[in-house]
């Protein structure tokens, strides 16, 4: 993508966008006749089911971090102590899981991407480009790098990035606990 060559943080954004593009572009069928707006992963890698439990504590301690800087408080009462993890095989995911706990971990991250200044970059005026990511999660991913000197967090999406690659998807249950959907389960070598 030479388009954003000498761009402020294009050089490590390209990689990041690549890295979706292929995660997406992965199985795609070839006699798919529509276009896939959402960057949804057709043929995840697969994954053990210890690394993606890491995976998802790893990003829910992350949301935890987030709204422990901004001084939410439902968000880290939800996330103290980090919730259990249960690992389901499934091919299809299920609906939506606890949507009021969903949207007190989506409204730590706003929040907290809210608050950081980002790097003066012509990206930002494309950021709406990224909206159609399946989540917004993918976007802060990608644009990661201009957000990164005004936060304490080293890389807070990346393990996100990691479980959508996967075709890993979790939702809160009734009882608090993260149910993982994981498409590919496979064992430990």
């Amino acid at each position: 993508m030479e388009v954003l060559a000498g761009v402020e943080a294009g050089d490590e954004i390209v990689p990041r966008l690549l890295s979706v593009y292929r995660a997406a572009a992965e199985g795609w069928p070839p006699d798919y006749d529509e276009y896939d707006a959402y960057f949804n992963v057709f043929d995840p890698s697969p994954i053990t089911a210890s690394y993606a439990v890491e995976l998802v504590l790893g990003h829910l301690l992350n949301v935890k971090l987030m709204a422990q800087i901004r001084g939410l408080d439902g968000p880290v009462a939800v996330l103290e102590p980090l919730p259990r993890v249960e690992i389901i095989q499934r091919v299809e995911p299920w609906g939506q899981g606890q949507e009021d706990l969903e949207f007190i971990i989506h409204t730590a991250i706003k929040s907290y991407m809210g608050a950081l200044s980002p790097r003066e970059s012509p990206i930002l005026a494309l950021e709406e480009a990224f909206q159609s990511f399946a989540d917004v999660n993918l976007r802060h991913f990608v644009l990661w790098p201009l957000y990164r000197d005004a936060s304490t967090i080293e890389e807070p999406f990346q393990p996100f990035f990691d479980l959508w690659r996967h075709g890993v998807e979790f939702h809160f249950g009734n009882d608090g606990d993260v149910r993982v959907h994981v498409p590919r389960l496979v064992e430990p070598a």
